[in-house]
Order: structure tokens, then C-alpha cells, then sequence
């Protein structure tokens, strides 16, 4: 039996690797995180101590630097397809069920759900956040009611109380 459908436009996992590398490459850079150390020196034209304030870059617990993530924009599955000349829902849906394409997509979607992740613990309004991560990564909304007049939320992990 014939197959039917065009072909793939990604055979390898090494390919489709460096086709979504390319899209986050667009929207996102590392750079190593400075921190403000102060310091007391003694002052050369008076002899008295003062405070020095002097940029540092953070070293980790293995000695090398710490780096950070800078995003340029978000990122999403939907923008990752169209850069990497997916057209469809349902193709992206094979290649993640392919056994050498699936582990690249299960990470590029496991790359956008931590930065979502993120943004839920630093934005004021993380509704939209809440309803993508619901509904393209299977969070559910638990709610508890303790009896103690608080009521608990729990997205997936990050909990919230509030007053009832």
C-alpha cells in the first residue's frame, strides 16, 4: 500500500534538531548573569572607608558561570512550525510519535512549557499563560476547599491561596 500525504520534510532527528535550534537561536540569547558586589576600600585622599559597588559575574557551584535565557519574544509551538516550514498540527503530532523525530519535539515543547512555567511566577496577569499551559500540556486546575476559609489552586504544581 501506498503512503499518502507529502513526505517529511525532516527525516533525521539531527535535522529537525538543527531547524528548531534555528527558531530559538531567532528569539533568544544566553548571557552570563552579573551581580553588584559592594565592598569596603579605604579612600585615597581621605584614609576613610567607603563602599564600593562592582559588577561581578556569578560563578556557580561548579566554578563556571551562571547564565541566563534572554527571550526577545515569547516562544510558542505555533511560531516554531511556521519557522521551521510545518504547516500543520497534525504533521507536528506525527513527528513527535516518530521514534527519531519525537524526542526533538517532546524537548522543543518541553523548552516552551518551562519558559511559560516562568512567566507564571513573575507576571501579575498569568490567565493566558494558565489557559495554554491547560490546554496544550494538560495542566488542570485543582480546587480545595480546606474548611479553614481559604481556598487553594493548584495549576500543575504552583499553588495559590485566597480568602473565601
Amino acid at each position: 500500500m501506498a503512503k499518502v500525504g507529502r513526505p517529511k520534510i525532516y527525516k533525521t532527528g539531527k535535522q529537525l534538531q538543527r531547524a528548531v535550534d534555528g527558531y530559538f537561536g531567532q528569539i533568544s540569547y544566553e548571557r552570563e548573569v552579573i551581580v553588584r558586589r559592594e565592598r569596603v576600600v579605604e579612600n585615597e585622599a581621605t584614609g576613610k572607608p567607603e563602599i564600593v559597588t562592582e559588577p561581578e559575574v556569578l560563578v556557580g557551584s561548579d566554578g563556571k558561570p551562571v547564565k541566563e535565557t534572554v527571550w526577545l519574544e515569547p516562544p510558542s509551538e505555533e511560531a516554531l512550525m511556521l519557522h521551521i516550514g510545518i504547516r500543520s498540527r497534525d504533521t507536528w503530532a506525527k513527528y513527535a510519535k516518530d521514534d527519531e523525530l519525537g524526542p526533538v519535539v517532546e524537548m522543543a515543547k518541553a523548552r516552551i512549557k518551562a519558559w511559560l512555567v516562568g512567566e507564571l511566577n513573575t507576571r501579575n496577569s498569568t490567565q493566558g499563560i494558565a489557559f495554554n499551559l491547560k490546554v496544550n500540556y494538560g495542566w488542570k486546575e485543582q480546587v480545595d476547599l480546606t474548611g479553614d476559609g481559604l481556598v487553594q489552586v493548584n495549576l500543575g504544581g504552583r499553588a495559590a491561596e485566597a480568602a473565601e
